[in-house]
C-alpha cells in the first residue's frame, strides 16, 4: 500500500514539474532568440575566417536554432491545445514574441563560407537541420498567431577550403614504426587535421630513449593484477600540439 502511495506521489510530482505555461516557454524563446541572433552574427562575419573555427561557428548557430525551434513548437502546442479563456492571460507574453520571430523569419542575408574538407559533411548536415528548424519555426508561428509568416530567404553557402593542409596523416605517420602499439593507438585518437607536426616531432624526441618510444603505463591492482594503459603524457602532449591557427598548404 505504501509503495502505491509513493508511486502516485511521484507521478503527481513529475506532472507538476513538467507542466509549463506560455510564460515559462516564452522566457525560453526570448533567451533562445538572443542566443540565435548572436550566433548568427558569428556566422555572417566569418567569410574571411579559415579552419575549424568556421565549423565551430556554424555548428554553434545551428544548435541555437534547434533549441529555439523546440521552444517555439512547444509554445504552438500550448496555444493549440488551450481554451481561449485559458490562454488570454498570457496574450501579452505571446504577442511580445511576434516581432522578433518575424525578424528571424524575414532574414534575407546571403553568406558564403569556406569549410575544411574533413568537416564538409558534418557542416552540410547541420545546415540541412537548420533549414528543417526554420520550417518548423515557421509552421509553429502560423499556429501561434493564426497567419503565415514571411519565408526566410537567407542562405549559407559552403565550399571546401582548398588552402588548408590536412595534417592527420602526417601526424599518425610519425608513430607508424613505433614498437609500442599504444603509441599508434594514441596517435590515431589524438592527432587532428590541424596538428603542429614540428611540435609532435619535439614531443617524440623528448620522450624517446635507446629502446624507442614508450607510450604504455603499467598499473598494479589487487583485484585485477597488473594492467596497461596508454600513458597520459602522450594524450596531453598531442592535445598541446593542436594548432592554434590554420595550417595552409605551402605550394
Amino acid at each position: 500500500m505504501k509503495r502505491i502511495h509513493w508511486a502516485a506521489f511521484a507521478v503527481t510530482l513529475l506532472a507538476a514539474v513538467s507542466c509549463r505555461n506560455p510564460n515559462d516557454v516564452g522566457k525560453d524563446i526570448e533567451s533562445s532568440l538572443t542566443s540565435e541572433g548572436n550566433r548568427w552574427l558569428g556566422v555572417a562575419s566569418s567569410s574571411e575566417v579559415a579552419g575549424d573555427r568556421v565549423t565551430q561557428v556554424i555548428l554553434s548557430w545551428t544548435e541555437a536554432l534547434g533549441r529555439l525551434k523546440s521552444y517555439t513548437v512547444e509554445m504552438a502546442k500550448l496555444v493549440k491545445d488551450a481554451k481561449p479563456e485559458d490562454i488570454k492571460e498570457y496574450s501579452g507574453r505571446i504577442e511580445s514574441l511576434r516581432a522578433p520571430l518575424e525578424s528571424l523569419l524575414s532574414r534575407s542575408e546571403q553568406v558564403s563560407l569556406r569549410v575544411p574538407s574533413w568537416s564538409q559533411t558534418q557542416v552540410s548536415n547541420a545546415l540541412k537541420e537548420a533549414t528543417q528548424s526554420l520550417n518548423e519555426i515557421s509552421t509553429a508561428y502560423s499556429t501561434i498567431y493564426g497567419q503565415a509568416p514571411n519565408r526566410p530567404t537567407f542562405q549559407v553557402k559552403i565550399q571546401v577550403d582548398e588552402r588548408l593542409y590536412d595534417t592527420y596523416g602526417d601526424c599518425v605517420g610519425l608513430f607508424a614504426h613505433s614498437r609500442d602499439s599504444n603509441c599508434k593507438i594514441a596517435a590515431t585518437e589524438g592527432c587532428t587535421h590541424q596538428t603542429n607536426i614540428d611540435c609532435v616531432k619535439r614531443l617524440i624526441a623528448d620522450r624517446s630513449s635507446w629502446s624507442g618510444l614508450n607510450c604504455t603505463t603499467v598499473y598494479e591492482s589487487k583485484e585485477e593484477g597488473s594492467y596497461e594503459v596508454i600513458s597520459e603524457w602522450i594524450k596531453v602532449g598531442l592535445r598541446a600540439c593542436q594548432a592554434t591557427a590554420p595550417i595552409f598548404k605551402t605550394n
